[in-house]
């Protein structure tokens, strides 16, 4: 038998990776009493790197993703403190889903 999520996508977020290090939007975190329980990160357009320790990651350190990939961030701690940064000098967009 199947295995079915009990969690809902509750909103959408696009977030340009930049030369500084960047989190996630917390208000969409923290959205309207719903905390975020998993969030689905979806690197385009260029290469990043992250940390999900509360570390700022640099252009040479962190787990690489490339444009295509996928980032699952599955409990509230990797999600507070998950910051990216790019890699070269062309900027990414993370596309998130939050749920709960």
């Amino acid at each position: 038998m199947p295995i079915h999520s009990v969690l809902n996508a509750y909103t959408s977020d696009q977030i340009t990776v930049g030369a500084s290090a960047v989190g996630l939007t917390q208000s969409k975190v923290r959205n309207g009493g719903r905390w975020a329980e998993k969030v689905l990160l979806s690197v385009g357009t260029a290469t990043i790197r992250w940390l999900d320790d509360g570390t700022d990651p640099t252009s040479t350190v962190g787990h690489l993703a490339y444009s295509g990939d996928v980032i699952n961030l599955d409990n509230r701690n990797r999600i507070e403190k998950f910051r990216a940064i790019r890699t070269g000098s062309s900027s990414a967009i993370l596309d998130a889903s939050y749920l709960a």
